[in-house]
């Protein structure tokens, strides 16, 4: 019995910070994602359609203004 306990910590000591690490980079990637996309297209009203297919919404504020 202490041995399956002492393996299951052992895993568990190994893969909890494998897994926090990698949910706490994909959510940082995919915000990431959108203030690249945000800077690059934000400010380009043809853009428009396309920015709404990528589900990234604009920020209230004026036109052109640097938010970075």
């Amino acid at each position: 019995m202490r041995t399956l306990m002492g393996l299951a910590l052992l895993a568990a000591v190994t893969l909890f910070p494998w897994l926090t690490w990698t949910l706490l980079r994909k959510f940082w990637l995919a915000r990431r994602e959108v203030e690249v996309l945000q800077a690059k297209y934000g400010d380009l009203e043809m853009f428009r359609e396309r920015l709404i297919e990528w589900k990234v919404l604009r920020e209230p504020g004026e036109p052109g203004e640097n938010r970075f």
